[in-house]
């Protein structure tokens, strides 16, 4: 089965695209791009599609930087593609925005890809990309659901064609690609699995693992979509929008399966927050504060984010009150947070096992802000989230 072919058969499978589609090709440069667009181009005709490109200078490595963008230009030019480009400042980004330079860099291209006029956006995540995609979110603790083919109306038709097959590709094109140096370094954590932990299992255990987990991968995508479409029932049924709030009908929801109680509070939290998900621990709070039934109790979550029951309703609302939450305390004194239902009283005299070491006399109390971090012992800092 040639490239092209194996495309084909990856896009059918999924549904990835119908006739006349306007598809716009996530463009950076390197090898995995620029085999989707040339994949593409020799489905072009197949599918009767417009294709176009975007490339995002991230202004993060340079020359290089610019060496890759002035690529991405040569190369649609020759190939009569329609080029967009955009030239960000992701560092500057990341320091307003107070978010990592990895989250920066993502909500910029995808702000920008979604400002193009096109119905389907591709990128040029692979096989490999998903099993990498795998070791991460179960070293971390994060659920696991590998990188979906299809999400609304972004595409992967390289998500089951591996690195060696996209080289190979190229190679019998005589095809030249950008090589992204950071891309070698392990001071990244998606480096490091990349780097050392999929090789090593590879050798250790003689198997191909980006192989061995697609299958398992493809059945979480299709169970997961599952859940979703019943997620999604739920909450046209059940669920209704009061003044940016969220009312469940606390009834239905404590009938529903554990799992689909979490999928549900999920997708609501995601909506009214428009990014990051609710952990495990507070969906399980809520799903104990909605079994309870007990009208008027709250239970604050993260990003300013609270539920409450009232009446027959669980809701879930922002927590306006709680962007004000600031108050100072001293030593040996006791303050009362009426937006968390806290007394907080700081003693020098130990408690439990819990030590806290400060030269202060006064201390200030406040909700968490973004771009707040931890110093640990080992001189490092982590987000506090």
């Amino acid at each position: 089965m040639t490239f092209s072919e194996k495309m084909l058969t990856t896009i059918k499978k999924y549904g990835m695209l119908e006739k006349g589609d306007n598809v716009l090709v996530a463009l950076s440069g390197g090898a995995d791009s620029v085999s989707l667009l040339l994949g593409l181009l020799e489905l072009k005709e197949h599918f009767n599609l417009k294709i176009e490109a975007a490339h995002v200078n991230h202004m993060l490595r340079g020359d290089d930087a610019e060496s890759d963008m002035n690529f991405a230009e040569e190369l649609c030019e020759k190939n009569s593609v329609k080029l967009h480009i955009l030239k960000k400042d992701i560092n500057k980004y990341s320091r307003i925005n107070k978010c990592s330079l990895e989250d920066a860099g993502r909500r910029v291209r995808y702000e920008f890809f979604k400002s193009i006029n096109a119905n389907k956006i591709a990128t040029a995540h692979t096989k490999d990309d998903n099993s990498e995609n795998f070791f991460i979110s179960a070293l971390r603790g994060t659920r696991i659901m590998g990188i979906p083919p299809v999400r609304g109306n972004i595409i992967r038709p390289l998500i089951s064609i591996t690195k060696s097959e996209i080289y190979e590709y190229l190679k019998e094109k005589n095809q030249n690609f950008c090589v992204d140096k950071t891309n070698f370094s392990d001071d990244y954590f998606r480096n490091k699995v990349r780097l050392n932990l999929m090789p090593y299992i590879n050798a250790e255990f003689k198997t191909d693992i980006a192989e061995s987990l697609s299958h398992n991968l493809d059945i979480i995508y299709e169970e997961n979509n599952f859940i979703n479409n019943e997620t999604d029932k739920f909450i046209e049924n059940y669920c209704k929008a009061v003044n940016g709030a969220v009312a469940v009908d606390v009834d239905a929801f404590n009938n529903l399966h554990v799992a689909l109680q979490r999928r549900v509070l999920r997708n609501l939290y995601y909506k009214l927050t428009a990014s990051g998900y609710i952990s495990y621990v507070h969906a399980d709070k809520v799903i104990k504060l909605a079994n309870n039934k007990l009208t008027g109790k709250r239970l604050p979550l993260c990003a300013n984010i609270l539920a409450e029951i009232s009446y027959n309703n669980l809701i879930i609302k922002k927590n306006e009150a709680v962007n004000t939450f600031f108050y100072t305390v001293n030593i040996g004194e006791s303050c009362k947070i009426p937006e968390s239902e806290m007394k907080i009283t700081l003693s020098e005299e130990k408690i439990s096992n819990i030590y806290f070491f400060s030269d202060n006399e006064t201390f200030v109390l406040r909700t968490r802000q973004n771009g707040d971090r931890l110093t640990l012992k080992n001189g490092q800092h982590k987000k506090l989230s």
